[in-house]
Order: C-alpha cells, then sequence, then structure tokens
C-alpha cells in the first residue's frame, strides 16, 4: 500500500536525525493507527492507548 510505504519512510527519517524509534507492533497499549479516512487528520500530542491518524488520498502533498 502506497501510504504505508510513505509512513514508513517519513518515520525512518525522523528516526535517523533524532533520538526517537518507532517499531511496528499491533499488540502495543500506546500506538498509532494509520489509516485511509475522511480527510488529514490526528490528535496532538499522546493521547495513550491507540491514537488514529486518518491520511485520505491528498494528504501526502
Amino acid at each position: 500500500e502506497p501510504m504505508k510505504s510513505l509512513v514508513k519512510k517519513a518515520l525512518s527519517y525522523i528516526s535517523a536525525r533524532t533520538c526517537l524509534t518507532f517499531t511496528e507492533n499491533a499488540a502495543a497499549v500506546n500506538r498509532i493507527r494509520v489509516f485511509s479516512g475522511d480527510g488529514c487528520y490526528s490528535s496532538v500530542g499522546m493521547i495513550g492507548d491507540e491514537q488514529d491518524l486518518s491520511l485520505a488520498d491528498g494528504c501526502n502533498t
């Protein structure tokens, strides 16, 4: 899926330039759920548990 690849590249870019690391783990209590929703949105900051990140068509421009 193109959006998943783009998200992985973006997280890799961030990891290479900061002390942040990201792992793919669907069982983690605190995680980001990336999906193709109606628009481009997410909560600001960590909310705990599963946090939605909507990336609809056109969000990568």
